[in-house]
């Protein structure tokens, strides 16, 4: 049975420090739930989230979907893409699978924290009440 109250959120972090948070309140991308807010980022936290990609070896590592799914719960991705050669098998993005193997869970999860922590807090409140008003109006409904 699907979630009743699902949500999925992308947040997009641009080299030229112009950022967006896109956020979709059910399963249907009708206008009336999804929200977008644009954001920038400073040099030194693109610098810093540069860094530690790169130091975490994820770009050329063989990162493979973990045999150990879950069954219902959230999950998260990333495709990061970039202008340089990230492999030899790969000239330009690479996809972290959902769930990955458990070699490298500590490190995606890092990363993902620290790409949700590029949103300003004010953005992430104002989502938030959004998801909470759906909520409610779905179990008046």
């Amino acid at each position: 049975m699907p979630a009743p109250y699902f949500y999925q959120y992308k947040i997009t972090v641009n080299s030229n420090l112009e950022c967006e948070i896109k956020y979709i309140l059910g399963y249907e991308e009708s206008q009336s739930h999804v929200y977008k807010c644009d954001f920038k980022i400073k040099k030194s936290q693109l610098k810093s989230l540069k860094k530690f990609i790169k130091n975490s070896k994820i770009l050329t590592s063989d990162i493979k979907q973990s045999n150990d799914i879950p069954c219902g719960g959230c999950s998260e991705s990333i495709i990061i893409i970039t202008t340089q050669k990230i492999s030899k098998k790969s000239t330009d993005s690479i996809r972290i699978p959902s769930y990955p193997e458990k070699k490298y869970e500590e490190v995606i999860t890092s990363l993902y924290k620290r790409i949700n922590n590029l949103v300003p807090k004010n953005i992430k409140d104002e989502l938030e009440q959004k998801r909470e008003e759906y909520i409610k109006d779905k179990k008046r409904n």
